[in-house]
């Protein structure tokens, strides 16, 4: 069973090939942005309170504001490249699914000089 992001890292070692799996599982440079965001992550505790006193749920608004834009969604998605990788056409896929289910604004990755 998938409950949580380290069953999914477990399930996708065991299927995916090793060099599919270094690449995704990898960060760039020397990792210290991985590192960084990782325990940003695990510092926030998230507590599901409004589903415990809510009955019907088809109602709920999961909308938020983005930059003075509301996102049907809380989360968006940015550009990863090479996620045919991990399953065939999986950047036309996830394209696909984004335009579908998340916020329609785009995301570009950021570049140094």
């Amino acid at each position: 069973m998938l409950l949580n992001i380290e069953d999914y890292r477990r399930g996708a070692r065991a299927v995916l090939p090793r060099f599919v799996h270094d690449y995704i599982e990898g960060s760039a440079d020397d990792g210290h942005c991985m590192r960084r965001n990782a325990g940003d992550l695990s510092a926030i505790e998230l507590t599901p309170r409004v589903l415990r006193v809510l009955r019907d749920t088809t109602q709920l608004d999961t909308s938020v504001e983005v930059f003075g834009r509301k996102w049907a969604l809380p989360f968006g998605i940015a550009p990863t490249g090479l996620n045919g990788l991990v399953r065939p056409e999986g950047d036309r896929l996830l394209a696909a699914a984004a335009g579908e289910r998340c916020a329609h604004e785009p995301a570009y990755p950021s570049f140094r000089k």
